[in-house]
C-alpha cells in the first residue's frame, strides 16, 4: 500500500511501480497494491473526527497482458 497525504502527486506512480516486484521474505511476486490520499485535514487536525473524512484510493493490479490496471479506472 502507498499512502500520501493531499495532493499525493507521486502515490498512483509508486503504487505501481511496486507490481511484478517479489517479496524478499517470501518471493512471492506484488500482483495488488492499494493507493491512498489522505486529506491534509488529518495531517495536523485532531482524529476524533476520522470518521467523517472521505478518503479518496484505487487498486492497481497486474492485467492478464502483464500490464497495470487501475480500478476505479479515471482519476476519481
Amino acid at each position: 500500500m502507498e499512502t500520501e497525504f493531499s495532493p499525493a502527486r507521486s502515490v498512483e506512480q509508486d503504487a505501481t511501480a511496486r507490481l511484478g516486484l517479489q517479496l524478499q521474505s517470501t518471493g512471492d511476486r506484488i500482483e495488488g497494491v492499494l493507493s491512498v490520499i489522505l486529506p491534509q485535514s488529518l495531517k495536523h487536525g485532531s482524529l476524533d473526527n476520522v470518521d467523517d473524512v472521505i478518503f479518496q484510493y484505487a487498486t492497481h493490479f497486474l492485467g492478464e497482458d502483464g500490464e497495470s490496471a487501475r480500478w476505479p479506472s479515471g482519476n476519481d
